[in-house]
């Protein structure tokens, strides 16, 4: 099954194309144990989402024991999958969590000796069903993602920061005009090693322009950047559609003082997502 398919189906049966960053920030954590935070939020909006997204940064600043807590919870989010209900260290069920799609959000970047032991620690020792990586070492160093026939690797191709036109809107002087994602994002379909179907693209919504000039191929795309980063839905509204996940982070894990607002902005981005899409038309 590709990565486009896979998503599509689980967002159908979840009715959702929402994805939550966990980004645990000791400045919007409500309680300084990451496990309890991490927890609590997976609690409050499970209902609403079809994908959480890791982002390794915040786990590794907090030290091995919230790389240890990470390692557990998606252990026990696999284990429940299986069994639909998982006692997860006896604070509660984890049940509902089917079919939900875990992103580790590492940007792992290096030469393939390296980047093969990044893909096997993500995939096979931790269990992320997806990986975000950085393409600057080249297509031979993405391919060792992509190996993993049944897991899927986002590339970066523009991200949301304001220092992305730097590099990634840096025309080749062999191709004057053409900007990076859209060369990036030709290589990736065409040249890429065995032409793998289990892999998307990651866009800052920041830069609908640089968005809407690569979406004329079939890549999945996991949208990031919204709210605090200063993209808006309604800029990318012809993408809000079955196949890409729409990542929000901080609009909603910044609540997490009040744990009912967290589950109700979740809600309410669920349900916004929702009606775009069906005024696209994308009912199926």
């Amino acid at each position: 099954m590709s990565l486009l398919q896979r998503i599509s189906d689980v967002q159908k049966k979840r009715d959702s194309l929402l994805c939550i960053g966990l980004d645990p920030h000791p400045e919007i954590m409500h309680v300084p144990d990451i496990k309890q935070w991490t927890y609590s939020i997976i609690q409050a909006t499970k209902e609403y989402v079809c994908a959480y997204k890791f982002n390794l940064a915040f786990y590794m600043s907090l030290g091995p024991y919230a790389i240890k807590e990470l390692y557990n919870l998606v252990g026990d989010i696999n284990r429940a999958k299986k069994a639909q209900a998982y006692c997860y260290n006896n604070i509660g069920i984890l049940k509902d969590c089917s079919e939900i799609l875990l992103i580790c959000d590492g940007k792992f970047s290096g030469i393939p000796y390296e980047m093969e032991r990044y893909a096997t620690s993500v995939f096979q020792t931790f269990g992320f069903d997806i990986a975000t990586v950085n393409p600057y070492f080249g297509l031979d160093s993405i391919y060792e993602f992509t190996k993993f026939s049944d897991k899927g690797t986002f590339v970066i191709c523009h991200s949301s920061n304001l220092g992305a036109r730097d590099l990634q809107e840096y025309p080749y002087s062999n191709l004057i005009g053409v900007q990076v994602p859209l060369s990036l994002y030709k290589r990736l379909y065409y040249y890429l090693p065995n032409n793998p179907d289990n892999i998307g693209v990651v866009m800052g919504t920041t830069f609908p322009k640089s968005l809407n000039n690569i979406s004329y191929r079939n890549f999945p795309l996991l949208l990031v950047g919204f709210g605090q980063h200063g993209g808006k839905l309604e800029d990318i509204n012809a993408h809000i559609k079955y196949g890409n996940i729409i990542n929000i982070s901080r609009s909603i894990i910044s609540l997490s003082k009040n744990m009912q607002e967290v589950s109700d902005m979740a809600r309410i981005y669920r349900d916004q997502l929702n009606k775009m899409r069906i005024n696209n038309g994308n009912m199926a």
